[in-house]
């Protein structure tokens, strides 16, 4: 485009798309400890993984599919930062941080009573419909 004489209207047709986020937990992991909702500090690490890769070196595996919930249980690796053919498993990570206890394997938390990943300022979801 050289200039705003070139813009044009955006035809209706692609003034509407479908939703590009789905609701999802991180799978085979709880909050440490047996705690009901995940500590701050927890909150903070996982923004911190993140943050760290962008979105564009952060990857999902889907692992489980929760029709009735509209739920995505997936496995997120951090492909950017490291030199792992695999990447680094921030589900995994969590648990060597001890913010996160594994959940047995084959076990599957359907309910997830554990809240949502919190931001360390205040009580508001910073990845809307991502639960842990």
């Amino acid at each position: 485009m050289n200039g705003p004489l070139e813009m044009r209207l955006l035809d209706t047709r692609f003034a509407q798309f479908p939703s590009q986020a789905f609701k999802c937990r991180l799978s085979g992991i709880k909050p440490s400890q047996g705690a009901y909702e995940w500590e701050n500090a927890a909150s903070r690490e996982f923004l911190k993984m993140c943050n760290k890769v962008s979105w564009f070196g952060l990857m999902a595996k889907i692992e489980k599919v929760l029709e009735g919930e509209k739920l995505h249980v997936v496995k997120l690796y951090d492909t950017v930062t490291n030199d792992l053919p695999q990447g680094i498993v921030i589900n995994e990570a969590l648990v060597k941080l001890n913010y996160a206890e594994a959940v047995p394997k084959g076990q599957l938390i359907l309910k997830c009573p554990f809240g949502v990943f919190k931001s360390p300022k205040k009580s508001t979801n910073f990845f809307p419909g991502f639960l842990p």
